[in-house]
């Protein structure tokens, strides 16, 4: 019997595209794949390309970070090859993606502007929101969050304009984590209001899941920690159904950091080791790094210095590999504070001043870094370093207010001003940590307030 290759082929990729819509990865890999088999017998270059570019989303949705960069490399040459510049357009915003991005971001970045001067020749409005909200994602991580603000809004901007709900919903999904980066919580709050409906009628679970866990850090915010962690397990929930499991990782790290903020330093622990398990299991540069700060960090604090600079030096590794500001002083900074070592107190405190952070904001997201710097400067009794890193976050905290910041950094900030020796300020600052430590069971600052206290006698 003849078969139509060029017809099967279409079929096979119509099939596949309605698959990863159903978060069917596993289906939509198999229909991919026959789609390109079909597609090289019957000659069909453009259907070719196109199920190389499907097959890529499905394998990222399944964790196939490898295999969905080869395929998204040989579908970008695909697409030029055949001339069509939408499908061009898309592979290039995928390469552009976490996973490839993790291992060279000047790379993805390039890929993500060639994309979006494409979609503007276009005059395609909807791609347009697409690419500037992950040029957004990309500025935060490289820590330029004035940029990122500013693709956020422009994204948000183009969504609207395209008179295209999903457009939009992307659109407000990149000014979402722009506003949580320099903790504008009334600006988050705000997306968060019009976008979560919005992404529940669209069953986009992928954005849902984000849109889940970023609502924790309004709830955080008041230290409603039940609320908060409800936030993030929903957010692991949606996971389940819409696919990235690498993600998994970084949202129980954050239950880890949470059960830390309370206390509850052996559930801590626990998951905390459960994120780095995650992360052995779907490799991804970004996570690993932010998992091993986050651990390092619960290391030291509980009083395990030599695993925590194990682990904070595994971090680093991974965060020079894969290239982001960010993560390299989220390593960075409690390594100087567990080490000792000023060769990375420098490196920590230089990746902080080369950051680019709106006026009237702070890196919401570097708190602990930056609250561990501070502390690395108080060692070396540099008082006046330690509050120049701290000054964004104590206004930023006051004024919202984020509730455990405020207690934190007034605690730190105190210390630095009792070897200033300005004992009324430092008592002030000591004294209100204390209380706010112990209104809303924040245990590891009230210990650190307590101990600045008893030099006050």
């Amino acid at each position: 019997m003849l078969i139509d290759w060029p017809r099967a082929a279409r079929a096979w990729l119509l099939a596949a595209e309605d698959a990863r819509r159903r978060y069917a990865a596993s289906d939509a890999i198999a229909l991919s794949t026959q789609a390109l088999d079909a597609a090289e017998r019957g000659g069909e270059a453009e259907v070719r390309a196109r199920a190389l570019v499907v097959r890529a989303r499905a394998r990222e949705a399944a964790g196939a970070n490898n295999a969905a960069l080869a395929d998204l490399t040989e579908g970008l040459a695909a697409a030029r090859a055949a001339g069509d510049r939408r499908l061009e357009m898309l592979a290039l915003r995928y390469l552009g993606g976490d996973f490839s991005a993790s291992r060279g971001l000047p790379v993805a970045t390039s890929y993500v502007e060639t994309g979006l001067r494409i979609a503007e020749s276009l005059g395609d409005r909807a791609s347009e929101a697409d690419l500037l909200a992950r040029l957004a994602v990309i500025a935060e991580v490289r820590l330029r969050l004035d940029a990122a603000l500013e693709f956020g809004r422009r994204a948000a901007e183009a969504g609207r304009a395209s008179a295209d709900e999903r457009a939009l919903a992307v659109g407000l999904d990149g000014l979402k984590g722009a506003c949580l980066n320099v903790g504008d919580a009334v600006g988050l709050a705000a997306v968060l209001a019009e976008l979560k409906p919005l992404l529940r009628r669209l069953d986009d679970l992928v954005r849902l899941q984000w849109a889940e866990f970023d609502s924790a850090f309004l709830f955080i915010a008041s230290a409603d920690w039940d609320k908060a962690v409800a936030a993030m397990q929903t957010a692991i929930e949606v996971n389940r159904r819409g696919g990235y499991p690498s993600w998994v990782a970084l949202y129980t790290m954050y239950l880890g950091w949470v059960a830390r903020l309370r206390g509850r330093d052996d559930k801590a622990l626990m998951l905390g080791r459960q994120a780095l398990e995650l992360t052995e299991q779907h490799k991804h540069l970004w996570v690993e790094a932010t998992a091993c700060a986050m651990h390092g960090t619960t290391l030291l604090l509980t009083g395990d210095r030599t695993g925590a600079i194990e682990l904070l030096e595994r971090g680093l590794a991974a965060a020079e590999a894969g290239g982001a500001e960010a993560n390299l002083l989220r390593c960075a900074a409690p390594l100087a504070e567990a080490s000792g070592s000023a060769a990375v107190l420098a490196d920590a405190d230089r990746l902080l001043e080369q950051a680019s952070i709106p006026a009237d904001g702070a890196w919401l997201y570097g708190e602990e870094a930056c609250l561990a710097l501070a502390r690395a400067w108080l060692v070396r009794r540099e008082p006046e370093r330690a509050r120049v890193v701290l000054a964004p976050l104590l206004a930023v905290a006051e004024r919202v207010p984020w509730t455990p910041m405020l207690a934190a950094t007034l605690a730190v900030d105190g210390r630095a001003l009792l070897q200033l020796g300005q004992r009324e300020p430092a008592r002030a600052h000591l004294l209100r940590a204390e209380h706010l430590a112990r209104e809303h069971g924040l245990p590891h600052v009230l210990r650190e307030s307590l101990s600045a206290q008893d030099a006050l006698t």
